[in-house]
């Protein structure tokens, strides 16, 4: 099925769509993705805020892939920890250590094994397997460098076959691989929302996705803004490739700001000619000499805030 594509500036009502179209769908247990838990959190606040709502799942992404993977009647491996990730990968550099050519020195020292740990994970990320990067290196000059970069992403991943669990990339895996494979294990819709990019594994989930069930993804963007077009646009039209059922745009509304005046400074900033306007209690200036000062007059700030009753957790600095 095509995709539903919402597009927009901020403060234009993206989030209130999504939020009617997922309530719309509740009786086919859609899942709603944002980008951290701390969204996860604030958009299950606003969905309940009326009264405790049935049906609905939201996570981030990394759960959209656990709940793919695990469609199917296989059951899912467990998979590492952050912990024994790291330790993994300590493992897969001892056992490869005395066979590394140019970064050998660089694996003995402290911290190696973390800094690899980081890298294997981007690599991941972008859908790229040791086999891949090992290729690439007999494109590329310095590629022994790279030839390293392969044998310890083989052995990470060895390391972790032996201990017979996943990471979160092979369980990304397993899931783009069951929607290719078995279209009819998954029939929820998927709303997404607050994304401004994918790495290579999240877009090729959301086109299998796309191809089997109905999706719909709301990202901000507005032309004649150079600064988010430059952001979203290169995405936007990735998603457009994949068909679209329906594209809707959402204009900025100043009933979604709280302040005009941050509504009227989103709106006007950068702009040549932009009309002033007076302050007013929606933005305060904070001066300070030095980063010790910058904290301190933050803090200070802070202290006022949840001593005027703010919650702390709705403070974000």
């Amino acid at each position: 099925m095509p995709l539903h594509l919402i597009h927009g500036p901020p403060n234009s009502g993206r989030a209130r769509l999504v939020r009617e179209r997922l309530e719309a769908a509740l009786d086919r247990d859609p899942i709603l993705v944002v980008p951290t838990l701390d969204d996860v959190h604030a958009f299950e606040r606003e969905l309940c805020a009326a009264g405790a709502v049935l049906g609905a799942t939201t996570t981030t992404f990394g759960g959209l892939f656990r709940l793919v993977a695990s469609a199917s009647d296989a059951p899912a491996p467990l998979e590492l920890t952050p912990a024994q990730r790291r330790r993994a990968v300590a493992v897969a550099v001892n056992e490869r250590h005395g066979r590394l050519g140019p970064l050998r020195r660089s694996a003995a020292r402290a911290g190696f094994a973390l800094a690899l740990s980081r890298l294997i994970e981007e690599l991941q990320a972008g859908g790229l397997r040791p086999a891949d990067v090992e290729a690439a290196a007999g494109t590329l000059e310095s590629s022994a460098y790279l030839t390293d970069v392969a044998a310890l992403f083989a052995g990470y991943e060895a390391v972790r076959e032996r201990a017979g669990l996943a990471d979160a990339h092979s369980v990304a895996g397993r899931a783009i691989a069951l929607l290719r494979e078995s279209p009819a294990a998954w029939r929820r819709p998927v709303f997404l929302y607050g994304l401004d990019d994918l790495t290579g594994n999240q877009f090729e989930l959301l086109a299998a996705l796309v191809a089997r069930g109905e999706v719909t993804f709301a990202l901000p963007y507005e032309e004649e803004n150079a600064a988010i077009a430059a952001r979203t646009a290169p995405l936007l039209e990735r998603l457009r490739g994949l068909g679209v059922a329906s594209e809707t745009r959402t204009d900025p509304q100043p009933a979604h700001t709280d302040d005009p005046l941050l509504f009227h400074l989103e709106r006007s900033f950068g702009r040549a000619g932009a009309e002033r306007r007076a302050p007013r209690g929606g933005l305060t200036l904070l001066r300070s000499a030095g980063e010790r000062g910058e904290a301190e007059a933050i803090g200070a700030a802070v202290a006022r805030l949840h001593a005027e009753g703010a919650e702390p957790g709705e403070i974000a600095i």
